[in-house]
């Protein structure tokens, strides 16, 4: 298991906000332990984003899982791999916007239900067949 709860702690310097934290497979506890095989999403401001990436590579060096680095102009992610599967993984993203009026809760920054609602309209968009998506805008949009 990784700790998350540290490594939320960990970033606190930085602007970020994580996004599609209400889905049926999260943890009830989140961030205390986290679904295995799933991602986590990060927005973070252009401003912090590579220190975001430093950092993250820097705690995440010395864990037990084979480390798989993809990066694009705008993304960065992490994947820890267990046999040969996916463990976790951790999706940075840059996006100035996603992360105005954060709030914070608990260990961590997560973004404004505004924001949220952009986010999931998007995931509807870019993969319909994640049905979570329209059932959770429906409640949000009433």
């Amino acid at each position: 298991m990784i700790d998350l709860v540290e490594y939320l702690r960990e970033i606190t310097e930085y602007n970020y906000a994580l996004c599609k934290i209400d889905v049926p497979y999260m943890t009830k506890n989140f961030p205390e332990s986290y679904p295995v095989g799933k991602d986590l999403d990060v927005y973070v401001s252009y401003e912090d984003y590579a220190n975001i990436i430093s950092h993250t590579k820097k705690y995440f060096l010395n864990c037990d899982y084979i480390k798989k680095y993809i990066q694009t102009e705008n993304n960065f992610r992490l994947r820890l791999i267990e046999n040969k599967k996916l463990h976790y993984q951790i999706d940075i993203t840059f996006s100035d916007d996603y992360v105005k009026n954060r709030k914070h809760r608990n260990y961590f920054y997560e973004v404004s239900l505004e924001t949220e609602i952009k986010i999931r309209q998007n995931e509807v968009v870019k993969n319909p067949r994640k049905k979570h998506h329209r059932e959770w805008l429906k409640k949000w949009m009433k």
